[in-house]
């Protein structure tokens, strides 16, 4: 649980550091967000709050019963997979726009 609220945070980190690279302004990070799906990194805002929303549930100590953790175990697994799917578009992107050399 730690591991994936740990990469949401480097992602989101990421996200922002890329975004003002690329000569984006922010007032926000709603500002970052938007961009993520007009470059296709993210397939809508929603999916960003989703993954947010994760990370907040599983770093605070909520009392969680055993019939809970089958599917919170499934949305990690999701979410993990979206956030490196997302982690591979923002690589291509960066690699289009010259941040980072194609390897």
């Amino acid at each position: 649980m730690d591991r994936f609220c740990k990469l949401q945070d480097q992602m989101a980190g990421t996200l922002a550091h890329a975004h003002s690279m690329l000569g984006e302004k922010r007032r926000s990070f709603h500002d970052v967000v938007a961009w993520t799906v007009t470059e296709r990194i993210l397939r809508d805002e929603n999916t960003w709050l989703e993954l947010r929303s994760l990370r907040n549930r599983l770093t605070h100590d909520y009392d969680l019963a055993n019939d809970e953790l089958p599917e919170l175990i499934a949305l990690i697994r999701k979410g993990a997979t979206t956030l490196a799917a997302a982690a591979t578009s923002l690589k291509r992107l960066c690699v289009q726009r010259g941040l980072l050399l194609s390897t």
